[in-house]
């Protein structure tokens, strides 16, 4: 099949989204189709060769009529689409934004799409309605994490939550990395709950205070209160970003982890998991995938946060057993899975036609 796979966010730029799509469109390569990735985000002189082609556009802000200009962009190139077999947008904003009019005029492919996260919380009646907009407009729709049908309550056909992205196997110069007890890369935003989990290690125990290492890998406007906390126990350290994601989390004793792809990289190098989930939304986004939680520490409370701490700073653990232990629940999110499931999805619907 020819796929055209259409996103705002792409590689270079890191990010849940742009990592989904990379190993999906790479995993349905490697089952012989034909992926082409269309976006707005630029190479920046990235030049890393990989097994699909990447189409890479920019439109000029140039409001009110920037709209046009995407449609426009996108009406000069309608022969990628027309000659496609499957149009698969990434979120609303390119289906909506960006292609709009084209619906009425190119109407041979199979139109699907993928809903990834949420735009904030509490969901907005504006969010709500663009989403359900694009599931109808589209005839296949996916969703990462069961939370989405329960949120935005619009069709979802399919739902998967992600994969490893980065192995143990390929980890680069670990050695060479300060080794510490906790790890995590992400946004220092209010939602993910990382200033609370901090909160919760700095006050886990009684008695003579242990010193415990913590590396913060990533940016956000938690940096600076973060920074300027007087920690009794923690001694955090701050990193803008890395190139070697692998190596680093070979590096940690324990990962926090807020999101689904960082909690697979996590369970795949056998490393003990945190995951703060003290918000009502956060609880409804970890409730899935089953069996999550008895491969990981999912915190609901704080005071459930600090006996995890506690359990896995006293706890001798072993790798090679957690990764045994985590095999057969990783088998069943495996990234050519996830690309099976895009195709079985896609043929059923032009069965069904």
């Amino acid at each position: 099949m020819r796929i055209v796979f259409v996103c705002n966010h792409f590689l270079p730029s890191i990010g849940g989204v742009q990592l989904s799509v990379h190993c999906t469109a790479q995993a349905l390569s490697e089952l012989g189709h034909d992926v082409v990735i269309l976006t707005e985000t630029p190479a920046d002189g990235w030049t890393k060769p990989l097994p699909y082609d990447i189409v890479r556009f920019s439109v000029p802000i140039f409001r009110p009529f920037t709209r046009l200009l995407y449609w426009g962009n996108l009406w000069c190139r309608r022969s990628l689409f027309k000659n496609a077999d499957v149009v698969h947008f990434h979120d609303y904003t390119p289906a909506i934004h960006w292609y709009l009019p084209l619906f009425l005029f190119v109407r041979s492919p199979l139109y699907a799409i993928t809903f990834h996260g949420f735009e904030g919380y509490p969901i907005k009646k504006r969010h709500q309605v663009l989403r359900w907009l694009a599931s109808k407009l589209c005839s296949v729709r996916f969703g990462v994490g069961e939370f989405i049908r329960r949120w935005y309550r619009h069709e979802v056909d399919e739902v998967f939550h992600g994969a490893p992205v980065h192995f143990s196997e390929v980890a680069q110069d670990a050695a060479d990395i300060e080794t510490v007890d906790f790890l995590y890369i992400g946004r220092l935003e209010p939602d993910t709950g990382i200033l609370e989990c901090l909160t919760a290690m700095d006050e886990h125990g009684d008695g003579e205070p242990a010193r415990i290492k913590v590396r913060l890998i990533g940016n956000g406007t938690l940096r600076p209160n973060i920074a300027s906390m007087q920690f009794t126990r923690l001694d955090v350290e701050f990193q803008d970003s890395t190139d070697d994601v692998a190596a680093y989390i070979s590096s940690a004793k324990c990962i926090i982890a807020t999101g689904y792809l960082a909690v697979f990289d996590a369970l795949a190098f056998g490393k003990p998991v945190l995951i703060p989930a003290l918000q009502q939304y956060k609880q409804e986004y970890f409730a899935t995938p089953e069996g999550l939680g008895d491969h990981a520490y999912i915190a609901h409370t704080v005071s459930e946060m600090r006996a995890h701490i506690r359990t896995i700073i006293a706890s001798e653990y072993s790798i090679e057993q957690l990764k045994s232990e985590r095999a057969q629940f990783l088998a069943r999110h495996t990234w050519r899975r996830i690309a099976e499931m895009h195709i079985d999805a896609y043929q059923n619907h032009e069965n069904a036609r």
